[in-house]
């Protein structure tokens, strides 16, 4: 073969072999950005559903059933405004997390990654469930057809068995979640 014939398939060959050492077509590096994205949306829905619970304990409580209906008005501003602020981060889980992880999903990535990717955007479409409910607990005393308190107890736990349900199937896909990192800890680091 003639030296430049040579020089072809040498030039050829390290072409291929940097193509093939290149993961042509990977989405990894923007699914890690939307990654980190939907990081500080979980903070911030996290946050909002700190100060959310704070104030549902300031007007939920033995003493507020024990009042309870007489106190219905005095309880009404705590009350929505805790509503307000799970119905923030119910949202904030949904638009900043959830849809950044989605739309992560479905760049080409590796199957294990995108797995993994895919239960934490069901983990935290649960959660976000969880905030509506918990928002629907919130609201729980101002409902004109809870006249006594048995009948706001019933209606509490009834709400709260909902968003106990919902914890409990997001805790299970955070669950499936890191196991399929912890058998894939190559393709997924531990800080995703």
């Amino acid at each position: 073969m003639p030296p430049r014939y040579r020089f072809r398939s040498f030039c050829i060959l390290l072409s291929l072999a940097l193509v093939a050492g290149c993961k042509f077509g990977d989405d990894t590096a923007d699914a890690n950005k939307m990654i980190e994205e939907a990081k500080a949306g979980i903070l911030a829905g996290n946050k909002l559903s700190e100060e959310a619970y704070a104030k549902f304990r300031s007007f939920m409580n033995p003493e507020t059933i024990e009042n309870f209906p007489s106190n219905r008005e005095q309880i009404r501003s705590a009350a929505q405004e805790s509503a307000d602020l799970y119905a923030k981060s119910a949202a904030t889980f949904r638009d900043q997390v959830v849809n950044k992880l989605e739309a992560a999903s479905k760049l080409k990535i590796n199957e294990k990654f995108k797995e993994y990717i895919t239960l934490k955007a069901e983990g935290f479409r649960k959660l976000a469930e969880s905030k509506e409910v918990a928002k629907e607990l919130s609201l729980t005393p101002l409902a004109p057809s809870l006249t006594t308190q048995d009948a706001l107890i019933a209606k509490a736990k009834e709400v709260d068995a909902r968003l106990n349900a919902l914890v409990q199937q997001y805790e299970e896909a955070e669950q499936r979640a890191n196991k399929v990192q912890q058998d894939n800890p190559d393709i997924i680091k531990s800080s995703q």
